[in-house]
């Protein structure tokens, strides 16, 4: 069936950069987590390993019935906006993603829901647009200096296209800067 991965050892380290990994076994029990779902939630392997998915993933019942949606109909989630029990009884909120794991022999072996910290994919995208910013700023800085100068300046790419050209060249030979 289309959407769902295979898995012949589902006891295998699983590590997705930072995304947090849980597989959830056929009967809804958590046999496998990884680091950083260890990180997100604050909880360890002690704590959630053969606990029932709702240990963590039952912050709202109504959330309950896609894992075991895909349990039974082997239907994938995307991007469910849920939030998680961690450790303390805090919740955080999380994009999660469910996809049935199919045995080859034995059909659906459980699910594995991947899931994202919202907070810490703010944060990261809040750190990228601050450089994309310093960037622009850094880049119109050199503009600048570029087109200020009296010697005419070009430079040119590795095809010996020209790329840049100032206002000088643009004086000295005449070419508009569109043009050149």
């Amino acid at each position: 069936m289309s959407g769902q991965a295979n898995i012949e050892h589902p006891k295998e380290k699983i590590s997705i950069g930072t995304d947090g990994v849980i597989f959830i076994n056929n009967r809804g029990e958590i046999t496998v987590i990884n680091e950083s779902a260890r990180r997100i939630t604050g909880l360890n392997e002690k704590e959630l390993i053969e606990s029932p998915f709702h240990r963590i993933f039952g912050s709202s019942t109504d959330d309950h019935h896609y894992f075991y949606e895909s349990l039974q109909k082997a239907t994938t989630f995307s991007n469910l906006s849920m939030s998680i029990k961690c450790a303390n009884n805090t919740h955080k909120k999380v994009l999660v993603s469910i996809t049935p794991v199919n045995h080859p022999e034995k059909g659906i072996a459980g699910i594995m829901a991947i899931f994202r910290d919202i907070n810490e994919m703010t944060s990261i995208l809040n750190k990228l647009e601050d450089k994309n910013r310093e960037l622009e700023i850094e880049k119109n800085k050199l503009e600048a200096i570029f087109n200020s100068r009296i010697e005419g300046t070009f430079t040119i790419d590795k095809e010996w296209n020209i790329v840049s050209f100032n206002k000088s060249a643009e004086r000295i030979t005449g070419i508009k800067i569109s043009d050149a």
